[in-house]
């Protein structure tokens, strides 16, 4: 056999992966050969440190992770969280001043429906009180400081 075949069986070996009856024959070739004997204690070294990593790692540590994460994203999910609030307060604001908006301009629309009435109403006086003046007889006024005199048509008026 070629030291390609057995470098497979030894992978599969400290895989766990070997069946029992081929494991002589690995180690018969070991015995024989130098590369293969090398290439054994390095896989020998690199699986002895993986199980040490294995026994170093906590157990259920995946548990843990998990059970973190949900118990942060519960944190998140609420609706008033410290991270939130400042958010919300935003958000609070807004609606506030979109609401003070509509009703300033729905108010100011109303004071200028109200202005434009009143300046008509104040034009139409004014011209009813101009042709009430030009409808009127002219009226002449001589006054000293004592009295006054109003002189209207032919007849004269003291007062």
């Amino acid at each position: 056999m070629n030291c390609e075949l057995y470098n497979e069986m030894m992978q599969q070996f400290h895989d766990g992966e070997l069946e029992k009856a081929k494991e002589p024959f690995i180690f018969t070739h070991l015995a024989e050969c130098e590369e293969c004997r090398e290439f054994f204690k390095s896989m020998s070294f690199i699986s002895s440190s993986i199980q040490m990593e294995v026994k170093d790692f906590p157990q259920r540590i995946d548990e843990k992770v998990f059970g973190k994460i949900r118990t942060i994203s519960d944190k998140n999910s609420l609706l008033f969280s410290p991270r939130k609030i400042p958010t919300l307060v935003s958000c609070a604001l807004g609606i506030i001043i979109i609401i003070m908006s509509v009703f300033i301009f729905d108010s100011e629309t109303e004071y200028k429906q109200e202005m434009h009435l009143a300046l008509k109403q104040i034009r139409y006086q004014n011209e009813k009180i101009n042709l009430l003046m030009n409808t009127m007889p002219e009226v002449r006024v001589r006054s000293k400081l004592s009295d006054a005199t109003i002189i209207q048509g032919n007849r004269q008026v003291t007062q």
